[in-house]
């Protein structure tokens, strides 16, 4: 736990002799702690020690699908990439989206099976021009396009491996922040992600919900 950044680091050998090292934040639990959540807290293999050895009040970093952007990355290779043969992977109003096979260690077999998706698609320099958006440094990599499906079929053609979503896409899903031809923004390509999340919460309604915090000098009524 390192208390300027609000980080937990890691850094030993693992069976192998080899050395893991990295480091989560608070960004791993998107949008942010909270008084509750409704969500798997299930810990991915990839990051059973970390969970074991992490103080109590950082554990939380390694639970449920929050950190699935790291989970199938090793190393440079970045999981769950879709397809990078041609600038899109898939076009807005079709329910098609090509894949980038990812088979790193940490693929589980619930992640080739689960049938909820989340797609996403980088910004473009293109987008924030056509926006009009002026100030540089504005100009980031983030996952502005993105969307939650639920996959009806996977399957591989002549083309590679492919799924088909339960509903025709809203935006078209470049292959990465440069697919359609921007010059990279931070100095860096960002890849488009498809990405599979299993553990998810399904069928869970939250009604009448409210916080009561005491304050001097007000009582409940008189915030009526």
């Amino acid at each position: 736990w390192d208390l300027d950044s609000m980080e937990y680091n890691w850094d030993f050998l693992d069976e192998s002799g080899k050395r893991v090292f990295g480091s989560a934040s608070g960004g791993w639990l998107w949008p942010g702690r909270s008084i509750f959540r409704v969500g798997s807290s299930q810990v991915a293999a990839k990051y059973t020690r970390q969970h074991a050895e992490a103080p109590k009040n950082r554990k939380d970093l390694f639970k449920g699908s929050v950190n699935y952007h790291w989970r199938s990355d090793e190393g440079k290779v970045k999981g769950w990439m879709v397809s990078q043969v041609k600038d899109k992977a898939g076009v807005m109003g079709t329910s098609t989206v090509r894949l980038n096979v990812t088979n790193t260690t940490w693929v589980t077999t619930d992640d080739m099976t689960t049938v909820d998706w989340w797609i996403a698609s980088p910004a473009k320099r293109n987008d924030f021009l056509s926006w009009g958006v002026e100030t540089q440094n504005w100009f980031v990599n983030s996952y502005i396009f993105q969307d939650w499906f639920t996959a009806t079929k996977r399957g591989v053609d002549g083309t590679g491996s492919y799924i088909e979503l339960d509903r025709p896409l809203r935006f078209d899903v470049y292959r990465s922040s440069t697919g359609d031809g921007s010059s990279p923004m931070e100095d860096s390509e960002t890849f488009a992600k498809a990405m599979p999340i299993a553990h998810v919460v399904h069928h869970v309604g939250i009604e009448n919900l409210y916080m009561t915090q005491e304050i001097d000098g007000l009582t409940p009524e008189s915030g009526n």
